[in-house]
């Protein structure tokens, strides 16, 4: 938000590890017993996120921003740092395993167009099946606790929560019902029919509007970035054994006050025609909220010289 020159909104200053918010946490009566998540080794999620950040200029890593202290040592569930998950709490009054998930599943398929297969905290079983072991158990010192109150250091000084000057405001609001509408083509249209292994060229022109400094592609998972005032072209390989809907997004980005946005999508077909499918299993009986199962379909095609 800051980086599109947006004001940032109290809850994020709230975040601040020494803010008014935080200091007015007190410690909790209710038994308790913290679930702590630790991010795995890589994650689609973690990538994404990082992504995000290269994109606005940051060297720093997910990792880095947050162990503390520089180390870089996975003390995270890709959110919230280990430290901050334990509350205070410690020994038989944690759950502290290596389960592989994060903290959410970071998608962001309308910006980089694919999905994650990564397995978010709340949705997973091991987590789930910690919950209800925790639920049926008596409640015992040995494993809930209360939660204390935070006692933040005194320094650095929360920095104040920013304000848009009325004048700023009717500025701002000058420059949008000012701005000349823009016309926006994203190309190849909408479906078009490709193969795998093909050369996509992707291209992005914006008439009229506002300038803007560059643009954000999202291709199946790849995330491509031109700066520059446009129009915006490159090149695209599909893999060869890419089948399916593809989806890629554009975003251009500048001071505004508008920036613009267009999505299309490919639909990758094979050369060959379509003989067999199969899937297996051929039944799924599913168990518990959020289980997952692998499914595999096998198609067959008749290749011909």
């Amino acid at each position: 938000m800051a980086y599109a020159k947006y004001p940032i909104g109290p809850a994020i200053f709230g975040f601040q590890i020494n803010s008014t918010a935080i200091k007015n946490i007190g410690a909790t009566d209710v038994p308790s017993h913290a679930i702590v998540g630790i991010a795995p080794a890589s994650s689609s999620s973690e990538d994404n996120m990082n992504k995000l950040l290269s994109w606005v200029g940051s060297s720093d890593t997910v990792d880095c921003l947050l162990s503390g202290g520089g180390q870089c040592d996975r003390q995270h569930d890709t959110l919230v740092p280990v430290e901050s998950q334990r509350g205070g709490l410690t020994g038989g009054l944690l759950t502290e395993r290596n389960w592989q998930v994060v903290h959410a599943n970071l998608e962001l398929d309308q910006l980089f167009g694919a999905e994650t297969e990564d397995v978010n905290e709340t949705a997973s079983p091991d987590v789930w099946n910690r919950v209800e072991e925790l639920l049926k158990a008596k409640v015992e010192p040995t494993t809930f606790g209360n939660f204390p109150a935070l006692n933040p250091p005194p320094s650095p000084t929360p920095r104040p929560q920013y304000t848009c000057p009325p004048p700023q405001l009717a500025s701002l609001e000058h420059e949008v019902s000012s701005a000349t509408a823009a016309s926006i083509t994203l190309t190849p249209a909408l479906n078009t029919i490709v193969r795998p292994g093909d050369v996509i060229q992707i291209a992005l022109t914006v008439t009229g509007g506002n300038p803007v400094e560059g643009a954000l592609f999202g291709i199946d998972g790849r995330f491509v970035r031109i700066d520059g005032v446009g129009p915006f072209s490159f090149s695209s390989l599909l893999p060869k054994n890419r089948l399916g809907k593809v989806t890629i997004t554009a975003d251009t980005f500048g001071p505004g006050p508008e920036n613009y946005a267009a999505d299309t999508s490919l639909v990758v077909t094979p050369s060959a025609a379509l003989t067999s499918l199969s899937v297996t299993p051929n039944s799924l009986l599913l168990e518990q909220v959020s289980e997952q199962l692998p499914l595999q379909v096998l198609q067959g095609f008749l290749l011909t010289d």
